[in-house]
């Protein structure tokens, strides 16, 4: 059941917590989850980058989300 202080809006939130490219907090009462997102060209940054990583990674024949250059214990 949630809180009658939640009800009228006044929710307890918890810790910015890093989910992939965003931030998000729960409040501690009741499931509402609160957002925060970077500005619009972070985003995009983001999205280019993975995107060339994904094709520049299938050109050479390899996943992309396999680590490329891998430390060896064979020195």
């Amino acid at each position: 059941m949630r809180s009658l202080r939640c009800m009228l809006g006044f929710h307890r939130y918890g810790a910015w917590v890093p989910v992939r490219y965003h931030l998000e907090r729960e409040c501690l009462r009741c499931p509402r989850v609160d957002v925060r997102y970077p500005p619009r060209d972070v985003m995009l940054a983001h999205v280019a980058v993975d995107l060339f990583m994904r094709y520049s990674a299938l050109k050479r024949g390899v996943p992309w989300d396999v680590p490329v250059f891998k430390r060896r214990d064979d020195r």
